[in-house]
């Protein structure tokens, strides 16, 4: 009877775990939306607050986190303090995080952002000249390889830094070494 109920215990017990890491991986994939075929990223050349023209390729062999958000986007300011956070947290192992801000003036921009002081590249599409990369919402945000192609999209808020998430990503650069 011992032993019956010792692998009545056993098989639930590893039920439970396999669900429990079936729920886990799900929440991987609720994390960040794979893009199928991993396109290349279309290049693009923009300004930041300051006229000075960046570029995609500026960032070769480096992830990029390029990010579209909007000063009218309610939720798009704790998207750019939380991008900040896995900045900080990954930039030394090859991440980069671009914003890019969708039309608006420069110094309504240059106002908006001051208190925040990111320390990522932000630039200005004034013209909307990045409509071609299909942003669902704001915010959306891409996971572009080393070699520029897209791997991933979120397209509404993620919490950036967060423990979780950093892990993700750290997983997801590891993968491509």
């Amino acid at each position: 009877m011992i032993h019956r109920m010792s692998s009545r215990f056993f098989i639930s017990l590893f039920c439970l775990l396999a669900l429990f890491h079936s729920a886990r991986l799900a929440g991987v994939q609720n994390l960040l939306d794979p893009i199928p075929a991993a396109p290349r990223a279309q290049a693009f050349a923009l300004p930041d607050s300051n006229g000075r023209v960046h570029k995609l390729s500026n960032h070769k062999n480096r992830f990029v986190l390029l990010n579209f958000w909007s000063m009218d986007c309610s939720s798009c300011r704790d998207e750019l303090i939380n991008l900040e956070v896995a900045y900080q947290k990954l930039r030394a192992h090859g991440l980069e995080v671009v914003a890019v801000h969708a039309a608006g003036e420069v110094d309504s921009v240059k106002r908006y952002l001051k208190p925040m002081a990111l320390s990522y590249t932000v630039l200005l599409d004034l013209d909307l000249t990045m409509g071609g990369w299909g942003v669902p919402v704001l915010p959306t945000t891409y996971l572009i390889s080393p070699d520029g192609h897209l791997l991933y999209r979120a397209s509404s808020p993620r919490a950036w830094g967060s423990d979780r998430m950093i892990e993700v990503l750290r997983a997801v650069m590891a993968r491509s070494d």
